[in-house]
């Protein structure tokens, strides 16, 4: 049984779109590490002594927020790696479902011109 129900090469996955929406999710994340970078030089401009309340500092809390931004840009390619590898899976699978289609077709055809 037929898992996509593809009959016609124009019901194929369009990975050439999912493949352009993900660079273009990827290069939008590059947005995350130009603030990620800003958020350091924001703590290297201060200094220790500027973000120093009560003898407690508050560099740790500028690396949290820089850590997490450059996150963000890996996880978001991590992510479209993963929308492409199930992309092309499922290509594979509605071509290999295309071909065992057209065999089908084929052989009923052949058949048909026997009798």
């Amino acid at each position: 049984m037929p898992l996509y129900g593809i009959t016609n090469a124009n019901q194929l996955i369009d990975t050439q779109t999912i493949e352009a929406a993900c660079n273009q999710m990827v290069s939008a994340a590059d947005d995350f590490i130009k603030a990620a970078d800003k958020v350091e030089y924001a703590k290297q401009d201060c200094g220790k002594n500027a973000l120093s309340v009560d003898g407690k500092t508050m560099e740790e809390s500028f690396d949290v927020v820089r850590d997490g931004l450059k996150n963000v840009k890996k996880n978001v390619e991590e992510y479209a790696n993963s929308l492409r590898q199930t992309a092309n899976s499922i290509l594979s699978a509605q071509v290999q479902e295309l071909n065992n289609y057209n065999a089908q077709v084929a052989a009923q055809q052949a058949a048909n011109n026997q009798n």
